[in-house]
């Protein structure tokens, strides 16, 4: 059935205040979009309630009320309806029957829970009167949809301009005239361009010039799989021969060896036929097993990466339905991931100057699952070679909803220990810790606990220990906007995005150590750029401020997953993936065996 929606359009203003202690107001465009399809009927659709808290966890609402309010979804609490009594002798019907005037039509409909995160109070929603926003995978998967939806909400930098322009101008007025205040039109800023050493392969390097480059070159330490398992439904037979026959012609690119697998084919098309089949199947020998499914048996990817992880046996997934698409194109992929899943590094990025000769870098984050019950789940990835490219994994599980990490300094203090092993018992002299997850207001816990714990541990590694520290702080979601004007010397006038590289250091970030990078090129028709925010909350190192830059923005061309820049340095996204698939998918502990190894990619 097919869905309408609409999408309105406004803006949001923002005030902080930034270098020179210089009050700044940010003025953008904003856009939403709104369907027509209410919350409760999406809930009815789902097949349990677990599937309906997955899909609308953390999701954005409109109420149908109270001038469209927006709310954001934290739960879902199936165990109450609208005669839940928020206060005593005060039920949900009655409030909103006698406040909005409105009818409520299914009385045993569940509550939508929000919570406000500076009060902590909650509020109970009725889903029958929310709206949802967003696109559905009906409009997602439409074209025609998907190109007139982003030239309605993505504005290129002109035609942003152009929207903030109009909105700047009589504001300006207004508060010139009403209380004598001048507001700038522009704040025009020097920034530093960056480059990057790119892609350093097997007997060549690659610059990447683009977003993101195609691979065709040896890597950097080809992968030889000659003790591999394919696991696959029966039915599939000659599918699977086609698989094999693909991934051997998609090797000769990167020097990659692929030798038969030892094939298992599943008769049953339960989960625990796959299980059995997987046991039998493995050995300690074994370096991967790639299980190839179609769409249906889609279900079976998160209790097989249980399995998985309990066998200490890293793994690769495949649908069939997206492979006929491309296949040679798609294995290609496949065969990259695989490679770094064995623990290869598919390429290296050469560390720039000015870092000390043992330094580690430590992305960090915290997921939370979206079962209540459930704890959430730190992931902390550090590097343990020069080249920041090969990898030690660790979580650590803590109460629900808790962002403070409780362990980290425990995790740091092992990182630091695994370390010493690959390197010849010394000890990193100097540590970088990329923290995500945390806003401004929490910079001061942060630093009184986290930090303070971390250093307290790795100073009981040896009395004599004192390494350089600094912790950053990563922040992808930021109000700030940046253009740069077209070439001058061309008559046509106007803005265009910054160009990948590009760091703003000075006059619109805040009074601390604070710098915006802007890590990728935008692809035609995707809209303006957002930059990655980084705050240095902590800091007794000797680097400089280039150096951070510099390595900050290398380290976006680490991710093995996609062969060009990403937004946020490759150790981040690492422990958001292992955080992700330790926390939600697995929700269990890690094996050991899988510490070294990219198994989460």
């Amino acid at each position: 059935m097919s869905l309408y929606f609409q999408i309105m359009t406004g803006y949001k203003i923002a005030c902080d205040i930034y270098d020179g202690f210089r009050p700044k107001v940010l003025i953008d465009f904003s856009s939403r979009i709104l369907r027509t399809d209410k919350v409760l009927d999406f809930i009815k659709e789902c097949s349990s309630n677990q599937e309906a808290r997955k899909k609308l966890k953390f999701k954005s609402v409109v109420s149908v009320y109270e001038n469209y309010a927006m709310w954001q979804i934290h739960d879902i609490d199936f165990s109450k309806n609208p005669s839940y009594e928020f206060e005593p002798g005060k039920t949900l019907f009655e409030y909103y029957t006698k406040k909005y005037n409105l009818t409520i039509r299914d009385k045993d409909q569940p509550l939508l829970v929000n919570k406000n995160r500076r009060t902590g109070k909650i509020s109970y929603l009725l889903p029958e009167f929310m709206m949802m926003t967003g696109l559905s995978e009906e409009m997602k998967n439409n074209p025609e949809v998907m190109r007139k939806v982003a030239e309605l909400t993505k504005p290129d930098p002109d035609k942003r301009m152009a929207i903030i322009t109009e909105i700047q101008d009589p504001l300006a007025t207004y508060m010139k005239e009403e209380y004598s205040i001048g507001i700038e039109k522009f704040s025009i800023i020097e920034a530093i361009q960056l480059e990057t050493s790119g892609l350093k392969l097997f007997d060549q390097t690659i610059v990447i010039k683009e977003s993101k480059v195609p691979l065709r070159a040896k890597l950097y330490k080809p992968a030889t799989f000659d003790n591999w398992v394919l696991l696959y439904h029966i039915s599939m037979e000659k599918d699977a021969e086609k698989l094999i026959e693909d991934l051997k012609k998609a090797s000769l690119a990167y020097g990659i060896t692929v030798k038969d697998p030892y094939k298992a084919p599943v008769n049953g098309k339960n989960v625990e036929d796959f299980i059995t089949a997987a046991e039998k199947a493995v050995s300690s020998r074994t370096q991967i097993i790639l299980t190839y499914i179609t769409k249906r048996l889609e279900k079976h990817y998160e209790p097989l990466k249980k399995v998985f992880n309990r066998l200490g046996l890293a793994s690769q997934f495949l649908l069939k339905d997206s492979i006929n698409r491309n296949a040679l194109s798609l294995c290609s992929k496949v065969l990259i991931q695989m490679n770094a899943k064995i623990g290869l590094e598919p390429w290296i990025v050469t560390p720039c100057q000015g870092l000390p000769e043992r330094t580690m870098i430590i992305g960090a984050n915290v997921y939370h699952n979206i079962n209540e019950q459930a704890q959430s789940c730190v992931g902390l990835v550090s590097t343990l070679n020069s080249t920041f490219s090969h990898y030690f994994s660790q979580i650590s599980k803590q109460d629900t909803g808790q962002e403070l990490m409780i362990s980290v300094g425990e995790l740091v203090k092992n990182a630091a220990i695994e370390y010493a092993k690959e390197n010849n018992n010394k000890l990193p002299e100097c540590i970088v810790f990329y923290r995500d997850g945390v806003g401004v207001g929490q910079f001061k816990t942060v630093v009184e606990l986290e930090v303070a714990s971390i250093l307290d541990n790795l100073a009981s590694l040896h009395k004599d220990y004192k390494p350089q520290f600094i912790e950053i702080i990563v922040m992808k979601k930021v109000n700030d906007r940046f253009f740069k004007e077209k070439n001058p010397f061309e008559q046509e006038k106007g803005y265009v995005n910054p160009d990948k590289g590009t760091v703003i250091y000075q006059d619109v970030v805040g009074t601390r150590f604070d710098f915006c990078l802007i890590s990728q090129d935008m692809l035609p028709g995707t809209g303006t750029c957002t930059p990655t925010k980084y705050s240095v909350i902590y800091n007794n190192s000797k680097l400089t401020a280039d150096a951070v830059y510099q390595l900050t923005y290398d380290q976006c061309f680490n991710y093995y997953n996609w062969s060009g820049s990403i937004k946020v340095p490759a150790p981040v996204q690492y422990a958001n993936r292992l955080a992700y698939l330790m926390g939600q998918v697995v929700n269990g502990d890690q094996n050991p065996v899988l510490a070294k190894k990219l198994f989460y990619l």
